[in-house]
């Protein structure tokens, strides 16, 4: 992906209804790549980290734990074109923890790279503060202490919360806690890094500029 100063490539994602190619321009770091969200990569990626924490959750607690679910007390007026209209509230993951209580998360996988200089050099001098930015962003939006942010940088730093979250499912015997959260953090480690491969081989034009790749898992 790397080019020369004068041969800057076109971001090789395309819109799935119009086929048109994204505007961007490729930078030599890849970042564009992974946050461009014409073609539905992004989105996609952010699908999977959900799919994967709710089997985790039903894996290690036992409980059910449903995806994409409305949550009406969150629900708020906003003001689209003039009018006044009801944006609903669909957290990603919804299940009860072992004290019966009901909880919420909302995954986000912002990435903690960018092109911006000021952005950059706030990043540089905190690790994680992509995910905390992000996790707070969502906390502004679903207030309360119910709601879990489940926030992850795309190239695999967890924020606190989603950190502490699966500390509190693993089991409390220090030889197998270890196991299971190694392999938990395993598993959505390998998982992201596969879908940012995908969406730079995207961007760049490898497999049909936007096209799913299927790797054998």
């Amino acid at each position: 992906m790397r080019q020369p100063p004068e041969q800057v490539q076109q971001c090789g994602h395309t819109y799935v209804q119009t086929q048109r190619q994204c505007n961007g321009l490729l930078d030599k770091r890849g970042l564009h790549g992974l946050v461009c969200n014409v073609g539905g990569g992004v989105v996609r990626r952010h699908d999977r980290v959900r799919d994967w924490l709710a089997n985790t959750i039903r894996a290690l607690t036992g409980q059910a734990a449903i995806t994409e679910q409305f949550v009406p007390k969150w629900d708020r007026v906003v003001s689209v074109d003039g009018t006044d209209t009801i944006e609903r509230a669909r957290l990603d993951v919804v299940f009860n923890n072992r004290h019966g209580q009901r909880v919420y998360l909302d995954v986000v996988v912002p990435s903690a790279g960018t092109t911006n200089p000021e952005t950059a050099r706030a990043r540089a001098a905190k690790d994680g503060a992509a995910a905390a930015r992000a996790a707070d962003s969502k906390r502004v939006r679903y207030p309360g202490p119910d709601l879990v942010p489940f926030a992850i940088e795309a190239l695999g730093r967890p924020g606190k919360d989603a950190l502490s979250f699966l500390r509190s499912l693993a089991p409390t015997d220090p030889e197998t806690r270890s196991v299971v959260l190694g392999s938990a953090w395993q598993e959505l480690s390998v998982l992201l890094q596969m879908e940012n491969a995908e969406l730079l081989l995207a961007a760049a034009g490898a497999g049909g500029g936007g096209t799913r790749r299927r790797v054998a898992r």
